[in-house]
């Protein structure tokens, strides 16, 4: 009795240097880590814009004046413009929690 067909073992030697050759394979295709990410670049590359900064510190005061509950919140916002074409602008603001209405 055999224990093991010659069939078997030709079907089954192509799937095992796959399994085994596949991992090496994309490993060897990766990018190399030398530089910096594309993300962090991309990051590194908004730029803050004075327009959309006015825009949300005027948002934000509205919202603020018209919404006891939300004065006593901190509230953080990020806004980041991101145009078809052109660098990508960003505003950020943070409200603290007010003890008293604004005049």
């Amino acid at each position: 009795m055999r224990l093991a067909c010659p069939d078997f073992i030709k079907a089954f030697l192509p799937v095992a240097l796959l399994l085994f050759l596949a991992p090496a394979l994309a490993w060897a295709d990766a990018p190399d880590d030398d530089g910096e990410p594309e993300a962090w670049g991309f990051l590194a590359s908004i730029e803050t814009s004075g327009e959309l900064q006015t825009f949300l510190d005027e948002t934000i005061e509205k919202l603020l004046s018209a919404d006891s509950a939300l004065r006593k919140q901190e509230v953080r916002v990020s806004v980041i413009d991101l145009p078809v074409s052109g660098r990508a602008q960003q505003a950020s603001g943070t409200a603290t929690r007010l003890s008293t209405p604004p005049a």
